[in-house]
């Protein structure tokens, strides 16, 4: 079988047709013949352009959300007091709670207390000291939506804020530190 020699529409080099792509960019209406190299050369371009235009995107979406906060949040108030609103908050909590029933739940106060005093008192993520004002909170280091359990080992004090924040997302920092701690202190006992 006979190769054709093709000529990249960019850089002008020739070659056999097996070494260019066989699927060719569309530039509009009109297919652009190109080697691998420029071809490589224009999909890297093109993901840089894209990735500068999320940035700046979510950089607008900030700056949009930093001067109409308050609005946003009455929104989201008054929204959640609406019949859909409880509705789908109803919904969320439901499935909460079904996931918590089949999650293990061996996790006693004593063993809450501990995991306090472990943490000397403070926050595992900001550090800041629990008050009567700050209370601690239990977050879920591998978290409910992922199989995780109210247990020893899963569980750290967090303050309010941290623990929204850190939301449903593991953190393999404290997924180590944690776990490895806890292990070599029941150990030591």
């Amino acid at each position: 079988m006979e190769e054709f020699i093709i000529k990249c529409q960019i850089c002008g080099t020739e070659g056999p047709e097996s070494s260019f792509p066989r699927r060719w960019f569309k530039k509009g209406r009109y297919e652009l013949v190109m080697c691998r190299n420029c071809r490589h050369a224009l999909q890297l371009d093109l993901k840089k352009k894209r990735s500068e235009k999320l940035a700046e995107h979510k950089k607008k979406q900030q700056e949009y959300y930093q001067i109409h906060k308050d609005e946003r949040r009455e929104y989201a108030r008054t929204y959640f007091q609406t019949s859909h609103g409880r509705a789908i908050a109803a919904r969320a909590q439901h499935r909460r709670r079904t996931r918590e029933v089949w999650a293990e739940a061996s996790l006693t106060g004593e063993q809450w207390k501990q995991i306090i005093e472990q943490q000397n008192k403070k926050c595992n993520i900001c550090g800041a000291e629990f008050t009567d004002t700050l209370k601690p909170t239990r977050d879920h280091i591998i978290p409910v939506s992922e199989g995780g359990g109210l247990t020893f080992d899963n569980v750290q004090a967090l303050c309010r804020s941290c623990n929204s924040r850190k939301s449903d997302r593991v953190n393999p920092q404290f997924l180590n530190n944690n776990l490895m701690k806890r292990k070599t202190e029941k150990k030591s006992k």
